[in-house]
C-alpha cells in the first residue's frame, strides 16, 4: 500500500514538473531557429537568426482564434514602441489563412513585424519540435542571439525585456537554468528525491519569480 501511495505522489508531482520544465529541442541557451516567412502582414521583414550584436528578438506564435493572443497585442505594441531604439525587434507569426489574419488585424492592429507561416515550417521549428501546444508562446533572445526566456507574453514581458537589456537574462544563466531543469528530469526519472530537491533549489535560486518550482518543491516534500 505504501509503495502505491508513493507512486501516486510521484505521479502528481510529475504533472507539475512537466508544466515547469519544457522538453528538450529548442531550449534555453540555443540560437534562434529558422523561420519561413513568405508573406509579411505587418512591419518590416526580419530574421531572428541574423545576429548583429545590437538587435534582440522576441518571436511570438499566435492565432486569430486565441483570446489571450488578443490581449498580448496592445502590450507588445507598447513594448515594441518603447524599446525599439534599444534594439528590440518583435517578430510574430501565425499559421492562419491570410484572409482571416487581415480581417483580424482590422480590429486588432499590430505595430510590429508579423508574417503568415503558410507551410507550417516555423511552427514546427518553434513549437512542434518540443510538443508545445499553448499559445500565445514567446521566445526571447539576447543580443548575442541566445534564447534566454520561453513563456507566455502575458507573463511580465516588459520585465523580461528589461532583464535582457540589464544583462540579468543572458546566455550563461539560460544554460544554467536548462541544465538544472534537465537534472530535475533525470532525478525524477530515477525517483531520486534528494536530486529533485537539489535541482529545484538551484532553479529557485536562478529564477526566484517562477512559482512553479516552489509548487513542485512543496508537493515533493
Amino acid at each position: 500500500i505504501e509503495e502505491i501511495r508513493v507512486k501516486k505522489l510521484f505521479a502528481i508531482a510529475m504533472l507539475f514538473v512537466l508544466a515547469a520544465v519544457p522538453a528538450r529541442a529548442l531550449d534555453l541557451g540555443d540560437p534562434a531557429a529558422p523561420i519561413s516567412a513568405e508573406t509579411w502582414i505587418t512591419g518590416t521583414p526580419a530574421d531572428p537568426t541574423q545576429v548583429d550584436g545590437n538587435t534582440f528578438y522576441l518571436v511570438e506564435v499566435w492565432s486569430v482564434t486565441c483570446p489571450p493572443c488578443v490581449q498580448t497585442i496592445p502590450i507588445m505594441n507598447d513594448i515594441q514602441k518603447r524599446y525599439a531604439d534599444q534594439g528590440l525587434k518583435i517578430v510574430s507569426f501565425t499559421s492562419d489563412s491570410e484572409e482571416d489574419v487581415r480581417a483580424f488585424l482590422e480590429q486588432h492592429p499590430m505595430e510590429y513585424s508579423s508574417f503568415i507561416d503558410k507551410e507550417g515550417a516555423s511552427f514546427i521549428n518553434y513549437m512542434a519540435a518540443d510538443n508545445r501546444t499553448t499559445i500565445p508562446h514567446a521566445f526571447l533572445f539576447d543580443k548575442k542571439g541566445t534564447l534566454v526566456w520561453i513563456g507566455n507574453p502575458l507573463d511580465n514581458l516588459e520585465m523580461r525585456v528589461k532583464q535582457v537589456l540589464s544583462g540579468e537574462l543572458n546566455g550563461d544563466k539560460a544554460i544554467a537554468v536548462r541544465d538544472a531543469r534537465e537534472s530535475l528530469q533525470e532525478a525524477f526519472t530515477a525517483q531520486n528525491v534528494t536530486g529533485m530537491i537539489a535541482s529545484l533549489k538551484k532553479l529557485e535560486e536562478l529564477e526566484p519569480d517562477n512559482g512553479q518550482y516552489y509548487q513542485v518543491h512543496y508537493r515533493i516534500l
